[in-house]
């Protein structure tokens, strides 16, 4: 029977809420549920496909369903939810049929199956039993069909737009000299005052000039 429980505090042998009878058809609501139910990112909701083609949200603190959709085949995979929370991705078993779905109301965006790529083959069952993967920015979904066959798609997930990275300072380059450095002719230094030697060595007796002798003066001869 496809009956789900929750504990809200701690694991134990009572739980907190239990969830049975999901689907209102008596046969379909005996289905086993099989796959693990995807908790939402604000972690209030649970997201799980039933045995019985149905595919449900529950709330995560009582149990009861948020909304309820119809399909055409049991699903065997978890569901996946996109990176903000507000698209949930569910593959059927039967013709590995693709939705896409609002977290809040479960309106259907998209959907898609084996048919939209195997136009040759419209009526193509390429059944999906394993499960499927998000990368990481929400963008590609990837899963593989029990024929070996793996794909992924481009499930328009409108991420949020990356910031610019903030430019960094950047310093002037430092100009490289064209020729040799002039000299400032007024700013070169002074030179020392110097004090000359004498070149002739001092002595205490006083220097004699030399005399010229008397020229004689001349005399008149008769």
């Amino acid at each position: 029977r496809a009956s789900m429980r929750g504990w809200n505090t701690r694991f134990g042998r009572r739980a907190s809420w239990k969830a049975e009878q999901l689907d209102p058809n008596p046969r379909s609501s005996r289905a086993a549920l099989f796959a693990a139910a995807t908790l939402s990112v604000d972690e209030r909701s649970l997201f799980v496909g039933s045995g019985g083609n149905s595919f449900y949200s529950l709330d995560a603190f009582t149990g009861l369903t948020n909304w309820r959709v119809e399909s055409d085949s049991p699903f065997y995979t978890e569901a996946r939810v996109s990176p903000d929370g507000r698209r949930v991705y569910s593959i059927e078993r039967a013709n590995g049929k693709i939705s896409s779905r609002d977290t809040e109301t479960g309106q259907e965006y998209w959907s898609v199956d084996c048919g939209t790529y195997d136009t040759a083959n419209p009526f193509c069952k390429y059944q999906v039993e394993a499960e499927f993967a998000l990368s990481d920015d929400g963008y590609t979904l990837y899963y593989a069909d029990v024929l070996g066959m793996v794909r992924g798609i481009n499930v328009g997930y409108d991420a949020p737009p990356t910031p610019a990275p903030t430019p960094l300072p950047t310093l002037p380059p430092t100009p490289v000299p064209t020729q040799a450095p002039v000299v400032d002719p007024t700013m070169a230094p002074s030179a020392e005052p110097t004090t000359a030697e004498p070149t002739l060595p001092l002595t205490d007796e006083p220097t004699r000039r030399p005399t010229d002798p008397p020229t004689p003066e001349p005399r008149d001869t008769e």
